[in-house]
């Protein structure tokens, strides 16, 4: 089926609510973590560089809602709570985003 044939359905995303960060800011920032993956685990020499595309709250630095609630989830079970990152586009000198 090719794209242009696709109906879309006929909904405008302004009359629906935003999602918010806990700090009440509504611009996330796109970001990408990087897992490090045993190569053993992939049939790999090496271990492989996985990047996982994230967004975090322009203002505060925290993980978006659904990006937070995914990465609790698989980084619970190793013991990794909290993503550092240095961004001094927005003025922020290392943030902690606490999961």
């Amino acid at each position: 089926m090719e794209l242009n044939n696709l109906k879309m359905p006929n909904v405008n995303p302004f009359e629906y609510p935003s999602v918010k960060c806990t700090c009440g800011n509504e611009i996330f920032v796109p970001g990408v973590i990087f897992k490090d993956i045993p190569g053993v685990a992939l049939g790999e020499r090496e271990n492989v560089h996985v990047p996982i595309k994230i967004f975090y709250c322009s203002k505060c630095g925290a993980l978006s809602p659904a990006d937070k609630e995914m990465l609790s989830k698989y980084d619970a079970s190793n013991n990794n709570k909290s993503i550092t990152h240095n961004d001094t586009r927005h003025n922020m000198d290392k943030v902690d985003i606490i999961i």
